[in-house]
């Protein structure tokens, strides 16, 4: 019977993470790294990249990684953005009614 895995323990999101570009980007970093399917797609990228690499000239090459740049920050903004919107929306349903 194989061993259970000890779960890596995520960080608590807290105002001071949340309002922290760079905590956030790593907090969102640890739950995302050790994510099977997310490497899984990871390499399926790389696959799909590596054949689309073969087939292509320098110039378009460098145009394609540019866009890629460009969708990664986007995903990452947005990200973010889902992150922060989820943590307040936690902070409003734990809140007492105002009376």
């Amino acid at each position: 019977m194989p061993a259970k895995r000890k779960r890596k323990r995520l960080p608590q999101l807290d105002t001071r993470i949340i309002n922290d570009y760079d905590a956030l980007s790593e907090a969102l970093n640890e739950l995302l790294r050790d994510d099977r399917q997310l490497r899984r797609r990871h390499r399926e990228i790389l696959r799909c990249s590596e054949a689309i690499r073969r087939r292509v000239d320098d110039r378009t090459w460098r145009a394609l990684l540019e866009l890629e740049e460009v969708e990664v920050a986007r995903f990452s903004d947005a990200l973010d953005l889902v992150a922060r919107w989820a943590f307040a929306s936690g902070l409003r349903i734990g809140r007492k009614p105002r009376q």
